[in-house]
């Protein structure tokens, strides 16, 4: 069995294709159980791969990349997955009357391996949360008098360590209950980072800066993305899915249908407060913009440690805020190539640590683009830095 701790290449499976569009998009269909043992099977060969990168990411304590060998590191990672499965247990059992546990078993299934394994990859997000560093993601919901297009549109910049570029990619989910969606997304959750479903309803979710977390029953906050893409029809329903749902940790989930409603829900680890637009744009970076939620957030001048040492942990979001409100004209229509120019702005530079477009190999870049549209219920998505590519399209 050791020789699976080996570090391998990329999975054949996900490689395979004659371009790159193909080899980044899935598709599960059939019951929730079903998706998930079948998305686990096509990734298997990739798990132990992507909890090396995971190890060696620059956010992990350089002590970890050196003392702990791979699978001391892996056990940790089911160690803490059993502690926060433990905690999420009563939420997961029955979420608006659907079993999570059993959709993870299936996906442990696939994978062939054991469910705190799995559950400890999506426990990273809220164990990240209490780290000094600074990743970051881009949001920008723009209404349907905002764009050429005259339709409503949802812009997302991923931004995350340079080794998990490889594995973003898309999944297609054709539940038999519950709607049809795409999904960006790893190959270990089956949770989403941004997506839109058959109803036209459009989701991204930004990283938050909070000081409190909640450490009892809770859904992971990728996965809360995933349940509002089956089980939501439009903005207003989303937002009061999401503030129901008990969450771990600091987020920013944007939300926008195809009626050009939009909203942001801000959430820490015990509180949730919904933002509409502010100045007819929609924006959303990794820093709280109501009031109520920036007494739990990290303070502004507060600083990084260990290689993050002399960053201020808010320098990203505050550079990137103030440049997009230079930028953006609330008189304008915009192009898809105006928006582009947004997602692969890099204020006059060659892109660092604190433009839209992110290039900062140290802490974190942008690994994927993504351009939402609720009236066709497609994706255009670029898989890198949003400066590098081009707008590829994906329909339901």
């Amino acid at each position: 069995m050791w020789k699976h701790f080996w570090r391998q290449g990329p999975s054949p499976r996900l490689l395979m294709g004659p371009n790159k569009m193909e080899k980044k998009l899935f598709e599960v269909t059939g019951s929730f159980e079903e998706m998930a043992q079948s998305q686990g099977e096509r990734f298997r060969d990739l798990f132990f791969p992507m909890l090396a990168d995971l190890k060696e990411m620059p956010v992990v304590a350089s002590w970890i990349h050196k003392l702990i060998p791979l699978p001391l590191f892996v056990w940790l990672l089911g160690f803490e997955g059993k502690k926060f499965l433990q905690a999420h247990r009563p939420v997961l059992e029955n979420f608006h009357g659907h079993n999570l546990v059993a959709q993870l078993e299936a996906l442990s299934r696939g994978f062939g391996q054991s469910i705190e394994r799995i559950y400890g990859f999506l426990a990273f997000e809220a164990l990240s949360s209490q780290l000094p560093y600074s990743l970051g993601c881009s949001s920008l919901a723009f209404s349907a008098s905002q764009t050429q297009r005259g339709e409503p549109l949802l812009a997302y910049n991923h931004d995350f360590p340079e080794c998990f570029g490889k594995y973003v990619c898309v999944r297609k989910s054709l539940p038999k209950d519950g709607y049809a969606s795409l999904n960006v997304t790893y190959p270990p959750m089956l949770g989403a980072i941004a997506g839109v479903n058959q109803k036209g309803l459009c989701v991204s979710l930004n990283h938050a800066y909070a000081t409190d977390v909640h450490k009892g029953p809770a859904l992971p906050v990728t996965l809360l993305v995933q349940q509002v893409l089956h089980f939501c029809d439009h903005v207003s329903e989303a937002v009061d899915f999401i503030l129901k749902t008990p969450v771990p940790n600091g987020s920013f989930i944007t939300l926008l249908d195809g009626a050009g409603n939009r909203a942001v829900v801000e959430m820490s680890g015990k509180q949730k407060q919904v933002r509409h637009v502010q100045e007819g744009m929609l924006h959303t970076f990794n820093k709280y913009q109501l009031e109520p939620m920036t007494s739990f957030e990290i303070p502004l001048e507060a600083e990084g440690k260990g290689i993050y040492k002399g960053y201020k942990i808010h320098h990203h979001n505050i550079c990137r805020e103030r440049r997009f409100q230079g930028i953006f004209d609330v008189t304008k229509k915009y192009s898809e190539e105006d928006i582009h120019a947004f997602m692969s702005d890099h204020d006059g530079g060659t892109g660092d640590f604190g433009t839209i477009c992110r290039h900062h190999p140290g802490t974190a870049s942008t690994l994927a683009s993504v351009l939402l549209f609720p009236k066709t219920q497609s994706l255009k998505i670029i898989f890198g830095k949003a400066c590098d590519g081009s707008y590829e399209e994906m329909f339901l």
